[in-house]
């Protein structure tokens, strides 16, 4: 269970975007939710699931509603959900869903787009690697020192600290 703070470090949303997205997600919050101690809301991974499904929308340049809208259908709900309809909807696992697939696919084959997931992940990161390692490196031959430049290069300390040997 994350509370509103987490839920706000993982999907870097602000305090008031995520009590809007949390609303526009309302079917959703509604079944996944507790209080806590000090009756702090506390949100489960389903809900984790589909605000970061939302992110995913709303970096493909589609706005907040609409992202919200997109979930809801893929998840077979409607924005009005009343409790009534609770006991209906059955339970979206959240173990499985990371970019929260249709009802038709089979446990296998979720397991088997989450495992290309992460290889593709895997791979763009170590290119991501490699890029800022280059780029360090780059940086460090052109801040390096020249080979030839002695190594007392202090000689501005002298006024602090007079040499007393004389």
């Amino acid at each position: 269970m994350f509370n509103m703070k987490d839920l706000q470090r993982i999907t870097s949303y602000s305090r008031d975007q995520l009590r809007d997205r949390l609303r526009l997600l309302g079917a959703i919050v509604e079944q996944d939710s507790q209080r806590g101690p000090r009756n702090s809301l506390l949100l489960g991974d389903t809900t984790l699931a589909a605000l970061r499904r939302m992110r995913e929308l709303e970096n493909g340049e589609r706005g907040p509603q609409e992202a919200a809208g997109v979930i809801l259908e893929e998840l077979g709900r409607t924005g009005n959900y009343d409790r009534s309809e609770a006991s209906t909807v059955p339970p979206v696992s959240p173990k499985l869903t990371p970019g929260l697939p249709g009802r038709g696919d089979s446990r296998v084959e979720i397991l088997e787009r989450l495992v290309k997931e992460k290889e593709r992940r895997i791979a763009d990161l170590g290119v991501e690697r490699d890029h800022w390692r280059d780029l360090a490196l780059d940086y460090r031959r052109q801040l390096a020192p020249p080979k030839d430049q002695p190594k007392n290069r202090r000689k501005w300390l002298g006024w602090l600290r007079p040499s007393t040997a004389r």
